[in-house]
């Protein structure tokens, strides 16, 4: 946590050694969305990103604005672990998920979690614009993918849930059927 004063200069830091304590703000978007804010918009966010400031970890930044009399004059900061959090939920499924994959993706499909292999910000070559939960069916695959609903009027960020099963191709079941009978066959069983 972290307060910038108007001209975007930090001027209070809740950790003494914070790489950030010698910014400035004053070009970041999060600092001109919170220091232009209207009367009633107290908290915005962004986006999911490797804050360098956090030795890359991937956070969210909520930022406010802070006002006397009416009038912004800083902005509070304060940092999410979204990757902690993520990876803690993620992988709370255990070995209810198999071995099916289960990411959060953004509007673009890209990666900001995931139980899989996937590095941060792949781009997952999945449907996208979803007003409804939804299966997708192939010959390699079944991905199901559900979309966020506002929280108290929080929209999500556009994240959502896509859980990946990979299927055996026709290839793979009919080696496994060979393998099966092979065995069966040494074995002496008919």
């Amino acid at each position: 946590a972290f307060i910038a004063d108007a001209k975007g200069d930090i001027v209070v830091c809740a950790h003494e050694n914070a790489n950030v304590r010698d910014e400035n703000l004053a070009n970041a978007d999060q600092f001109r969305k919170a220091i232009g804010a209207l009367p009633g918009e107290d908290w915005f966010t962004d986006a999911v990103w490797d804050n360098p400031f956090s030795g890359g970890r991937r956070v969210l930044i909520y930022v406010a604005p802070i006002r006397k009399d009416g009038i912004v004059i800083g902005v509070c900061y304060l940092e999410y672990d979204f990757e902690g959090q993520a990876d803690q939920i993620l992988r709370s499924g255990g070995q209810s998920t198999g071995d099916a994959v289960v990411s959060v993706v953004d509007a673009d499909n890209q990666v900001m979690a995931t139980t899989g292999d996937y590095a941060f910000l792949h781009v997952l070559p999945i449907r996208t614009a979803l007003d409804e939960p939804a299966v997708d069916i192939t010959d390699e695959s079944i991905v199901a993918q559900a979309p966020p609903r506002a929280y108290h009027g929080f929209d999500g960020l556009n994240l959502r849930c896509v859980i990946e099963q990979r299927v055996l191709s026709e290839a793979e079941i009919s080696a496994a059927l060979d393998e099966a009978v092979s065995a069966r066959t040494d074995a002496g069983l008919h």
